[in-house]
């Protein structure tokens, strides 16, 4: 489970299957259609030459990331979990206070099933506070990063037997709760699949086996049962309403929030350079002008407050530089991926680094449904990584004992 392949893999999923559809029967743009056959071929040839000229492959590996060792690190991680615990158990208390249990989209959603439009204005502000901006950054982060983040290092503390499964189990259905709240089925995937991708490194799995495959199922569908009450749908309809709006959410909305921004900056909007991009803008001068805002309300016309359109990382380096920034981005992405890959795979797995390797991992996924600064920063691509980096200069790993 390399950072190329699971790259690959997404894109063929999310954007590649139904690309050449959605070309001949609902956007007609042809650059849509080159840039996804060139993406590929991109990645895999930069990647590649870059693992060459690094020396590393999948029999080259450095590390003893497979070894079932206990660092002390870990041990003083175990130590501090208590408190940490406490704190993010808290956490979704102090939301439901802040914004009211009517504030919250799942609520409203329970007793009026159906009605969209309210949901989603409430599913939007979700995570607004009432109180300070502060508490919003935080609220926004808990459920992006922190959440999957030490979840992940907690399921590698269980399976090497350092916590306990109550401990774990109650972490982890608040941090559930928490994403039920406003009715987010993505937040809510992304926490099921990095603890189960964190658990098949802790227990040093080489092969995908059948009841890895059918929790990483589980992890996706679960979220996707909260479609009947978006749609109001009938009780015997639940499965079959899940079911296929989970398969279109993957198959077919990525590919297609993509063709949107090709279509968009081919034949309305000029090219957004670095105003796209809130801190690019601050330092280039220019005005900030969020292109998933820009899409929904004056492209889609949406009658949403706030409402946004989020597309892959190659069609927002579209929006922003044309096909030289589909080409370049790509690229750029190729190294940076396999620069990680090159990076946890020489370095020693305890929990932090498995756990956060896991979150990486999740967040190349989620390159193919939304740009890449987002996923960089909000998703754990890169902070995470600069996070383990720092932890691993100021508290190194020292006096591990096997188990």
């Amino acid at each position: 489970m390399s950072f190329p392949t699971i790259f690959i893999f997404s894109y063929f999923v999310l954007i590649y299957l139904q690309a050449l559809n959605i070309y001949l029967n609902k956007i007609y743009e042809f650059s849509f259609l080159i840039a996804t056959w060139l993406v590929p071929y991109i990645f895999v040839l930069t990647a590649a030459a870059w693992l060459f000229l690094m020396n590393h492959g999948p029999r080259k590996n450095r590390s003893s990331f497979f070894k079932h060792r206990v660092s002390t690190r870990e041990e003083k991680i175990v130590k501090l979990t208590p408190f940490i615990s406490t704190l993010l158990v808290i956490l979704p208390i102090i939301y439901l206070i802040d914004k009211g249990i009517e504030g919250t989209a799942f609520f409203f959603l329970i007793s009026n099933p159906g009605e969209i439009q309210e949901a989603l204005k409430l599913r939007i502000g979700g995570l607004v506070s009432n109180y300070s901006p502060v508490m919003t950054v935080i609220y926004s982060y808990s459920r992006s990063l922190f959440y999957p983040i030490y979840i992940a290092i907690m399921v590698a503390l269980r399976v090497n037997g350092l916590i306990s499964k109550t401990h774990l189990s109650a972490v982890l259905a608040v941090a559930a709760l928490y994403s039920v709240f406003t009715a987010a089925k993505a937040p809510l995937a992304t926490l099921l699949i990095t603890g189960l991708i964190s658990a098949y490194f802790s227990k040093r799995s080489r092969i995908l086996s059948i009841r890895f495959l059918s929790l990483a199922f589980l992890g996706l569908f679960l979220p996707a049962l909260l479609y009947p009450l978006w749609f109001g749908s009938e009780s015997q309809d639940t499965l079959f309403v899940a079911a296929s709006n989970l398969w279109r959410r993957l198959t077919l909305v990525p590919s297609q929030a993509s063709a949107v921004y090709f279509e968009a900056f081919t034949n309305t909007y000029p090219h957004l350079g670095f105003s796209s991009n809130r801190w690019l803008a601050t330092i280039f001068g220019v005005d900030y002008n969020p292109t998933p805002s820009l899409i929904y309300k004056d492209y889609l016309q949406g009658s949403v407050e706030g409402g946004l359109v989020n597309a892959s990382y190659f069609a927002s380096f579209y929006a922003d530089w044309g096909i030289l920034g589909v080409v370049f981005g790509t690229g750029m992405v190729a190294l940076i991926l396999a620069s990680l890959q090159i990076f946890f795979d020489r370095s020693n797995a305890d929990a932090l680094t498995t756990g956060i390797r896991a979150v990486a991992l999740v967040a190349t996924v989620q390159l193919m449904l939304t740009n890449f600064y987002s996923v960089c920063l909000g998703r754990g691509l890169i902070s995470s990584s600069i996070l383990l980096i720092i932890i691993n200069f100021f508290f190194k790993k020292s006096k591990s004992r096997f188990i």
